[in-house]
C-alpha cells in the first residue's frame, strides 16, 4: 500500500448550521414517499376490487354451463368408463398378465367396480 494515500473515517457532510435545512429535506422525502406509497395501495385496492368483481361476473356467467357440462358427464360418459372399466377387469380375469397394467392405474381386479360415488356440486346462489 502506498503511504501517501489516505483514508478519511468520517466524510464531510457539512457544517451543523445547515442541519435543520437537512432535516427538513429528508422530512419533506419522508412526506412524497409516504404519499406515493398511499397512492400506489389506493390505486391496487381499486385495481383487485375490479377485477374481483370481473371473476365473480365470469363465474356467475360459466356456473351454469359447468352445471350442464356436469350433468351430461354423469349421464352419458361416466356409464360408458364405467362399463369399459367393467370390461377391462373382466379381460384381466381371463387374462392374469394383463393385471399389472391394471394395477398401475389403481383398477382392482378382484372386485368389480361399482359406480363411482357421485361428488357433490356446492350451490352458490
Amino acid at each position: 500500500m502506498n503511504d501517501s494515500d489516505t483514508f478519511d473515517a468520517a466524510p464531510d457532510f457539512g457544517s451543523e448550521e445547515n442541519l435543520p435545512e437537512q432535516f427538513e429535506g429528508l422530512r419533506k422525502l419522508f412526506t412524497v414517499s409516504l404519499a406515493a406509497m398511499l397512492i400506489l395501495g389506493i390505486s391496487m385496492t381499486a385495481f383487485l376490487l375490479r377485477q374481483a368483481n370481473a371473476l365473480r361476473t365470469d363465474l356467475l356467467t360459466a356456473r351454469p354451463q359447468l352445471m350442464q357440462m356436469s350433468a351430461n358427464f354423469e349421464k352419458n360418459e361416466e356409464p360408458q368408463i364405467q362399463s369399459f372399466q367393467n370390461a377391462l377387469v373382466g379381460f384381466a380375469r381371463t387374462h392374469p398378465d394383463f393385471k399389472p397394467i391394471l394395477a398401475k392405474y389403481n383398477i382392482s381386479v378382484e372386485s368389480a367396480p361399482t359406480a363411482a360415488p357421485k361428488p357433490a356440486v356446492p350451490t352458490n346462489k
